[in-house]
């Protein structure tokens, strides 16, 4: 039933499902994604997408459907679909739970992440810690052997550890060795495995769990899967409209004391300026960040959220270390095995932009095969005006006016990225 967010508010930064469902927070239901995924044929799964787009959630959802918890999904798609409900034992590793800036920090972090499925299942004092291929497989069997059941394994941001080593090679061959070492049981187990699904942001080759796992299901680019995660533009004018209403009306009253009127469809124009246009399909579905959405909502206003929360020190460096200029990052081409391919290291910069979120695919040429990237919307527009100039323009630049022109010039559509060519005055 739709209603107005007024009393209870939005689960803002929660990524727990049972947390959501619980407390009725507002929810897109994607578990029809969900049941595809448990249903299919298929049990190792990978997907990618940029960051706050919902990818813990969706694993959260899972583990909670996998645990049997039938009440939570009163209500959602999968909720009349499945009639066993059945509970298998699950274990949630989160890569993301830590920081691999140095080798000091790597064991503690791993082994902080596994003691917490380990006590789950009554693992205590392991022989060696630091050999987890020896935990990972001794998690499975004994998950399997108190429960019968098969088992559940979910690998939310995977890559975490690489992306935070990306700029010391050294450190990312010490740290590829122990994921390597981590992952490597989700082949020789697969007998006790019910299902596996992974999420990440890059494929490295020399990870055990794309060389072995060669049976794995990518999802990113599955037209299947396209609405995953993030908010479809359907979802948004069906399940909150009455959100865009009320957010209407917050607006109204903060803007009239400038003489400002927003009316529904301006309120949804405006959205879909600044938070839509992200595509991971050659269906070209709209996909609005979810970040973005719901902090609109909270706040009562439109603002540049997602773009806020920080640009990644990994995403300058590896533009810096590329050459690549803001005014060459719009209107690329690349074909899409340029994104899907392993790299033993981030040596192409565009996947990755275009994996975190900062480019997403506008067109697609059938006879080339090749897709034409851009931004996605107003909001990574403005960001790169704003947030990422002074990375490349720091040297150049005398005034702050250039940047809020240049801000302007970008929000309002009245010139590109490539109108700014960067002259140095000697």
């Amino acid at each position: 039933m739709q209603q107005k967010n007024e009393t209870y508010g939005y689960a803002v930064g929660v990524q727990e499902f049972d947390w959501i469902r619980e407390r009725q927070a507002p929810y897109i239901d994607k578990t029809k994604y969900v049941w595809q995924m448990a249903t299919t044929k298929a049990k190792y799964f990978f997907l990618s997408r940029p960051r706050r787009f919902g990818k813990s959630l969706l694993v959260d959802t899972l583990r909670c459907y996998f645990e049997g918890r039938k009440e939570l999904f009163e209500g959602l798609y999968i909720y009349d679909k499945e009639t066993e409900w059945k509970k298998y034992p699950v274990i949630r590793l989160d890569l993301s739970n830590g920081k691999y800036y140095d080798k000091e920090r790597v064991h503690p972090t791993i082994n902080v992440i596994l003691e917490q499925q380990e006590r789950k299942f009554g693992i205590t004092n392991p022989a060696d810690p630091t050999n987890y291929d020896a935990r990972l497989t001794r998690l499975i069997e004994t998950a399997y052997e108190q429960t019968g059941e098969q088992v559940v394994v979910l690998i939310d941001e995977y890559d975490a550890p690489m992306l935070d080593s990306i700029n010391d090679w050294a450190l990312q061959d010490y740290i590829r060795d122990r994921i390597r070492n981590l992952f490597s049981p989700l082949k020789a187990q697969a007998q006790y495995l019910r299902f596996v699904f992974l999420t990440g942001i890059s494929k490295f080759s020399q990870l055990s769990v794309f060389s072995e796992l060669n049976n794995l299901q990518q999802l990113t680019f599955d037209q299947n899967y396209e609405a995953v995660c993030g908010i479809s533009e359907e979802e948004l004018l069906t399940q909150w409209k009455p959100d865009i209403e009320l957010l209407t009306e917050k607006m109204n009253k903060t803007y009239s004391r400038w003489g400002l009127h927003y009316s529904y469809d301006d309120v949804v124009a405006k959205l879909k300026e600044t938070y839509d246009g992200y595509h991971f399909s050659n269906n070209f579905t709209d996909i609005y960040c979810p970040w973005s959405l719901v902090n609109a909502f909270t706040m009562g206003d439109i603002r540049n959220y997602w773009f806020s929360t920080g640009t990644p020190t990994m995403l300058v460096n590896v533009m810096r270390q590329h050459n690549i200029s803001l005014q060459q990052i719009e209107h690329l081409h690349a074909r899409l095995d340029r994104f899907d391919a392993p790299t033993e290291r981030i040596s192409d910069p565009i996947p990755v932009l275009f994996q975190s979120g900062y480019l997403t695919l506008k067109s697609y040429n059938p006879i080339e095969r090749k897709y034409e990237l851009g931004f996605p919307n107003g909001e990574v527009r403005e960001g790169f005006a704003t947030s990422l100039y002074k990375y490349y323009m720091v040297d150049y630049v005398g005034s702050q006016d250039t940047l809020v022109n240049a801000f302007n010039d970008l929000r309002f559509n009245r010139r590109t990225i490539e109108d700014y060519r960067i002259v140095q005055v000697k």
